[in-house]
């Protein structure tokens, strides 16, 4: 990963508001495998929560890579997602969005009462 790549991802990790996504899963009682016993539970603090979406992104960064037919690739994982996206507009270049997705659904499965 080059430098540029790599001051993208904080340039995120900056400005991603990692402290409301705190109070929302401390809230929630939302709660991540503590590691590295992996036998108890508890809310991520701040620090974990940006350790974790700056490995999702380096993540998605990676599998993006090894792609040859996709202009994106997401990574989640305890409500955090990150996706890598490749610049249409200037050849070479990555971008990354990072969210924390409380509920999503899809229309994806739908099937018409007319068919």
């Amino acid at each position: 990963m080059d430098q540029i790549t790599k001051e993208k991802i904080e340039y995120v990790i900056d400005k991603f508001n990692f402290e409301r996504v705190h109070v929302v899963m401390q809230t929630l009682e939302w709660r991540w495998v503590n590691l590295p016993d992996c036998k108890t539970l508890s809310v991520p603090n701040i620090i974990r929560l940006k350790t974790s979406a700056r490995d999702l992104m380096s993540r998605a960064y990676s599998e993006l890579m090894k792609q040859t037919d996709q202009n994106e690739y997401i990574c989640g994982s305890g409500g955090l997602e990150a996706i890598c996206w490749a610049d249409t507009e200037n050849i070479g270049e990555f971008g990354f969005t990072l969210k924390f997705v409380l509920t999503e659904y899809t229309s994806e499965d739908y099937v018409s009462d007319e068919d």
